[in-house]
Formats: C-alpha cells, structure tokens, sequence
C-alpha cells in the first residue's frame, strides 16, 4: 500500500510540470508502481527485492523531481547510490531465494 502511496505522491507532485508527457510519465509510474506491489508479495528472502525495489523506485522518483521540478546540488551521486543499491538488493534477494531452493 505505500508503494501505491508514494507513488500517488509523486505524481501529484509532477503533475503540473509534465506538459506533453503527462501520459508517457503516467504510463511509467503506473508500470514501476506494478512492479513494487508485485516485490512486496515476495516472501522469505525475497524482502530483499522488496526494499530494492523500494529504493530503485525512489530514484527514480527523484530523477522525475530534478528533471521536471527543482534540481539540487549532487543529484547524480544521490541518484545513481539509490539506484545501485536498489540493484544489489534486488539482485541479492533473488540469489537468496535462489540458493534457499536449491539447498531445500
């Protein structure tokens, strides 16, 4: 629910600044929103997923903010930190759940 939350948020937030590609950004946020309700009925080791996709999903929601709202100072490092990080988890509770289905 808070990833449908969030998500709500953000484009309220954008919503004003979109212009033209209003239905473009609509359709991303609704896929990337998918995919973190989908994340959350993972179980066992795949919370990783879950908390990566959360992060993955807030870098992009700040990739949206400084493209179409207001910039701020190091962006990039912010950004592509979440972004990996949001990577790692997802690619470390895959593997988890994974390895926990083998060795069953």
């Amino acid at each position: 629910m808070g990833v449908i939350i969030f998500s709500l948020v953000i484009t309220v937030i954008l919503w004003s600044s979109l212009g033209e590609l209003r239905i473009p950004v609509l359709v991303y946020i609704v896929v990337i929103t998918f995919m973190g309700v989908a994340a959350a009925f993972r179980a066992g080791e795949m919370r990783w997923v879950f908390t990566g996709a959360c992060i993955f999903i807030l870098s992009d929601a700040i990739i949206a903010i400084t493209k179409f709202v207001a910039p701020f100072e190091h962006q990039l490092m912010v950004i592509i930190g979440l972004y990996f990080m949001g990577q790692f988890l997802i690619g470390r509770g895959v593997l988890s759940d994974e390895n926990a289905q083998t060795s069953a």
